[in-house]
């Protein structure tokens, strides 16, 4: 499975976060909302979500990727991959 994600470009729309991902040269949405991301978030303060997402990309990658990987149909152009709390929960 072929999958690469674009985080360099990330696009905010409301409170979630939605970036591109390629799988097997279909183009696919994930997606990650405000409260999973201030989760994410170690300190506190005035930093915008693109920030916090930004901060977080090598995890937030990590898990989106791992999630791509664990579907099992092929993606179509209306594929969505929603991030949850869940996803990032350790153990």
């Amino acid at each position: 499975m072929s999958i690469h994600l674009d985080g360099l470009n990330p696009d905010m729309r409301d409170d979630l976060i939605e970036f591109p991902a390629d799988v097997n040269g279909k183009r696919i949405c994930c997606a990650i909302d405000r409260t999973v991301l201030e989760r994410l978030g170690v300190t506190t303060g005035d930093r915008d979500l693109i920030s916090l997402f930004k901060e977080n990309w090598p995890k937030i990658r990590d898990v989106a990727y791992l999630k791509i990987q664990m579907d099992k149909h092929n993606p179509d152009a209306n594929s969505r991959v929603v991030l949850q709390a869940a996803d990032f929960e350790e153990g």
